[in-house]
């Protein structure tokens, strides 16, 4: 798979994560943090690699970790023939391919 281009160093920087988004009525949203769950919100498979390298970086930067076997793919949206673009393309976090639904 081919690397998406974004910036990641050994400093996270919120606004490097913003960039990645979906675009609200009142913002951005690019994740939901709760406890141990997290959800990445990307706008198309050029950024959804971008943010699951910076999830990959932000573990590794804290020395912590991202079950990727219980990670999922979801797609939704677009055209029938975007859709089908983006069910075929891989997503993967860590070295690991995520199943896509």
């Amino acid at each position: 798979m081919a690397q998406a281009h974004c910036k990641v160093s050994n400093k996270l920087k919120a606004d490097a994560v913003r960039e990645e988004g979906v675009s609200l009525a009142s913002g951005e949203l690019t994740n939901l943090l709760f406890v141990d769950d997290a959800s990445l919100a990307a706008t198309g498979h050029e950024r959804a690699p971008c943010l699951l390298g910076l999830l990959g970086a932000f573990c590794k930067a804290t020395g912590m970790a991202a079950n990727a076997a219980k990670c999922e793919a979801l797609i939704f949206g677009g055209t029938a023939r975007e859709q089908k673009r983006l069910m075929e393309a891989e997503y993967c976090l860590c070295g690991t391919c995520l199943r896509v639904l």
